[in-house]
């Protein structure tokens, strides 16, 4: 089945996935929900994924100042994840479920940004 792209005003999907250390993060849970999310795709770390993961935590003061949470989502393993050392959290999407779900290219990184 070809999922149709997100399009503006529609629902996002279900995003529940763990981090590099097994916890579960919920999108959608209270503590998240009611903030602007931004979710960046990042099938593959390659040069040209860290360098876009590295340019957004660059940016995370002024995304925070706005009320907007940072997320990334990759197809990586738990331990290149973790190696990041990014300022916000990486979750992993190992079944690919969540990239399905948003229509995300699996060749190149991709950003959603979800309103309240």
């Amino acid at each position: 089945m070809i999922r149709q792209p997100l399009s503006e005003g529609d629902i996002a999907p279900d995003c529940i996935l763990a981090d590099p250390n097994g916890n579960d993060v919920n999108l959608r849970s209270d503590s998240i929900a009611g903030n602007p999310i931004v979710i960046v795709l990042c099938p593959r770390l390659s040069t040209a994924g860290k360098e876009l993961l590295t340019c957004f935590s660059q940016h995370l003061d002024s995304l925070s100042a706005n009320g907007a949470r940072l997320f990334a989502l990759t197809l990586e393993k738990a331990e290149l994840a973790a190696s990041q050392k990014l300022n916000f959290p990486i979750l992993l999407d190992r079944r690919e479920k969540v990239f399905s779900n948003f229509s995300a290219p699996r060749e190149r990184p991709s950003t959603f940004v979800l309103r309240r």
